[in-house]
C-alpha cells in the first residue's frame, strides 16, 4: 500500500489551463497521487479549457464521488 495522499483536481469547461496544470505537476513532484476529475455530466471525460486546450480528465464525477481523498484541489 502506498502512502502517497491522493489528490483530486475538478475541471470543467473554460477551466484555468496554466492552474489546472501547475497544482497538478507541484502535487506530482511532492509524491502526490493526483486523480483528475470532469465534473461534466454524463462522464464526459474532455474538457475545453478556457483558451480552448483540450484535456482529458481520469475519471468521470461519478467515478470520483465513491472513492476517499485526502485532498480536493480546485484549480
Amino acid at each position: 500500500m502506498s502512502n502517497n495522499k491522493r489528490v483530486l483536481v475538478p475541471i470543467a469547461d473554460d477551466s484555468e489551463e496554466i492552474e489546472t496544470s501547475c497544482i497538478q505537476d507541484t502535487l506530482v513532484r511532492f509524491g502526490a497521487e493526483v486523480v483528475v476529475e470532469s465534473v461534466k455530466p454524463g462522464g464526459e471525460l474532455v474538457c475545453k479549457m478556457s483558451r480552448g486546450l483540450k484535456v482529458v480528465a481520469d475519471v468521470s464525477i461519478d467515478e470520483a464521488v465513491n472513492q476517499s481523498w485526502d485532498l480536493i484541489a480546485l484549480p
